[in-house]
């Protein structure tokens, strides 16, 4: 076994900066669409390891063979066989069996298991095996099952992958024969896992082991607890419900009450009575034609009436496997406490997007934000935050709590954090669309108790942003509200050394990824802009109080009124702002969100401009080009635009000071019709129209 010193100890810490490092993005995409965007998928292989606390023995119907929890130190029937100098598998808590890289917690009982730690000790642990007692199951029929609490990270580390496994001897350990291969959680926290072994009912001599094997390197280790095997009764089901479940429900459409059975008897599940109960309401439907083997499971959903737009409260149980009575009816019910809304307002998804100049796949979140303001707009609101480093600091990252408390609760850079609730990937170029889709329809599915609207016009001379905020109820709801005004600009730029980009797409190094692989690595300031970049969060990441009372009452408004000052560094020309409502009660969860993005100039006179001696606009009709001339008395601080017929702007011109002025602009973009072009100062405004053709 070879040594490691100190400098790769740290190396081992750090992993090289996990939190940009490109993993297995298929798989990490896939899984948080399931669990998060499409509220009716459930992830089996979730439930199917989780499903064993809700496992308990009923002496009456079923047999307990073999029971440890290791509250007592090893049993003297159990042994260790192993090559490691600490031991191998040892007993004690998580204070005494943890280490500095492997972290290992307490199991859900806060007490005693047994580990083998690879970290810590940094021995041969190729061959680490713990051996439970040898059993006669020679008078053993039907089913059998495995259960066990497990914390296993399954990684690899400087080229070695630890591995765990169930093995089996039929000779009283002498030879061992795989039985299955344990996969890893992905983490060092604490998950429960299960087995058939259903197959070895009539052995004389079975003896079932655990193997863990550190690949010959350096790596993490693995911990067990509450070790079970048992003889299950016939006809035992547990039921959860939908842990996904949305907490609020448009009463015209109802409440779909939904969840996950799992067969934790011995027979194959065929049928089974639900009943849902909401106040003095019941509501009973049975599962029949089903064929659901042990430890596996079967969703279910039930759409009951919504009457008002107030707080419920339901039951539902699970009763009658098979049209037997169960073997263990305790963990049949759950409950769930929801929220009716009426006349569902629109609603915006609010998504931060976490990045910094010196994560070399953070390129991949900014064509992703962009395409998703092209795509999907109307249900977007979308923040780029920015967080440096100690080694890289971003120009971006803003003043505030805001960068260090968003980074303490996402899981990576480039990641989103959506309303709030849920810390998806960011998908590939090619599914982006795709993604931004479920997005929409995830956000048409999901109604919220409060409408938001925000407005916003800039005073270009006193550099003032007027934000006017309205708010409406659409449920009696009780929380702890705030709101969060956020200031985004568009189209950043620097110098080209302060706002260089760190780019694993350069030179086609990692495939296209809009344009990214054209740059260099790190990519100039000069060749880049920065886009939805969060500029100022008023009031912070948990936003300002008092906006909204504690208590809602549905039909109700509330409006208030914001003043910011633009910083002289911001182009005035490029910001958007941002509201999206809290609920500090709720986990700080977003109920809703929306985005000003044309924001109007305003002036303090609609007169004309006094000093104004000469204004033309030339020619008219235009087809390509139109000349602009101006004359002013004086120096005149000044800025021009274009607007539609309907008074949309569709051309900013720039700011100017000077008192006579002469530019030519391209207007062969604009589609046929009339046009105003307007000269506007701090006291009036002139307008010239023309006719593009």
């Amino acid at each position: 076994m070879t040594s490691r010193n100190v400098v790769k100890k740290t190396g081992h810490k750090t992993r090289t900066q996990p939190i940009y490092i490109e993993r297995n993005k298929i798989k990490v995409y896939s899984n948080l669409v399931s669990q998060y965007l499409i509220n009716q998928i459930f992830n089996m292989k979730k439930y199917l390891l989780l499903f064993v606390c809700l496992f308990t023995a009923n002496m009456m119907f079923s047999q307990t063979l073999t029971s440890e929890d290791f509250n007592s130190g090893l049993p003297s029937d159990w042994s260790i066989d192993t090559k490691a100098s600490d031991g191998g598998w040892i007993v004690g808590n998580a204070a005494q069996l943890a280490s500095s890289y492997w972290p290992v917690g307490e199991p859900a009982d806060g007490s005693n298991f047994i580990a083998t730690n690879d970290d810590g000790c940094n021995c041969d642990k190729s061959e680490d095996r713990l051996i439970l007692p040898t059993m006669d199951l020679s008078a053993v029929t039907g089913s059998i099952f495995f259960s066990y609490d497990i914390a296993f990270i399954g990684a690899t580390y400087g080229g070695a992958t630890e591995s765990l496994s169930l093995d089996i001897s039929y000779d009283g350990g002498t030879t061992w024969e795989n039985y299955s291969v344990i996969e890893g959680l992905g983490s060092v926290t604490w998950g429960s896992a299960n087995a058939d072994l259903s197959a070895l009912a009539g052995n004389a001599s079975v003896t079932l082991s655990f193997l863990y094997n550190d690949d010959g390197g350096w790596v993490y280790g693995a911990a067990l607890d509450n070790i079970t095997l048992k003889v299950p009764p016939p006809n035992d089901i547990s039921l959860i419900f939908n842990p996904d479940a949305y907490r609020f429900a448009d009463i015209s459409n109802g409440f779909d009450v939904s969840g996950i059975i799992t067969n934790i008897g011995g027979d194959n599940l065929t049928s089974i009575d639900l009943m849902v109960t909401e106040g003095a309401n019941t509501y009973n439907e049975t599962l029949s034609g089903l064929d659901i083997a042990p430890f596996e499971t079967t969703e279910f959903s039930i759409n009951i009436p919504i009457a008002a737009p107030t707080g419920f409260s339901l039951d539902v149980t699970a009763s009658n496997p098979n049209g037997e009575a169960d073997a263990d009816d305790t963990n049949n019910t759950d409950s769930f406490e929801g929220v009716g809304v009426e006349n569902a307002p629109d609603k915006m998804i609010f998504v931060e997007e976490s990045t910094g100049t010196w994560c070399p796949w953070c390129p991949r979140g900014a064509v992703f934000m962009d395409l998703m303001e092209e795509e999907i707009s109307e249900v977007f609101a979308g923040v780029a935050v920015h967080v440096g480093v100690p080694s890289f600091a971003d120009p971006m990252e803003i003043a505030g709590d805001y960068p260090s408390t968003y980074a303490s609760m996402v899981g990576g850079f480039p990641t989103l954090l959506i309303d709030r609730s849920s810390n998806p990937g960011i998908p590939g170029i090619n599914d982006m669309s795709a993604f931004g889709q479920e997005l929409v329809a995830f956000t048409n599915s999901r109604p919220s108790p409060i409408g938001l609207r925000v407005d916003a016009e800039i005073n270009p001379w006193t550099r003032e942003m007027a934000i006017d905020l309205n708010v409406t109820a659409h449920s009696n709801i009780d929380g702890d509200f705030t709101v969060m005004l956020l200031i985004t600009e568009d189209h950043v730029t620097g110098d080209g050394f302060d706002y260089r980009q760190a780019n694993n797409y350069a030179n086609n190094g990692a495939g296209p990824m809009g344009g990214w692989e054209l740059l260099a690595n790190p990519a100039s300031g000069n060749d880049i802009e920065f886009s939805h970049t969060l500029r100022e969060a008023i009031g912070g990441f948990t936003g300002l109080t008092g906006i909204i009372p504690a208590t809602l009452v549905s039909g109700e408004s509330y409006s208030s009124s914001e003043v910011y000052t633009i910083p002289a560094e911001f182009n005035m020309e490029e910001l958007n702002i941002v509201a999206v409502v809290l609920d500090q009660g709720n986990g700080g969860a977003a109920y809703n969100s929306h985005i000003d993005r044309d924001i109007e100039f305003m002036t303090s006179s609609i007169d004309e401009i006094t000093n104004l001696a000469h204004f033309r606009t030339f020619p008219n009709p235009v087809a390509d080009n139109v000349n602009i001339e101006l004359g002013f008395s004086e120096n005149v601080d000044f800025q021009i635009f274009i607007t539609d017929a309907l008074g949309n702007k569709v051309k900013s011109l720039g700011q100017y000071s000077e008192s006579n002025f002469r530019t030519s602009v391209d207007v062969s973009d604009l589609t046929s019709g009339v046009y105003s072009l307007s000269i506007m100062t701090k006291d009036g405004q002139n307008v010239s129209k023309f006719v593009k053709i």
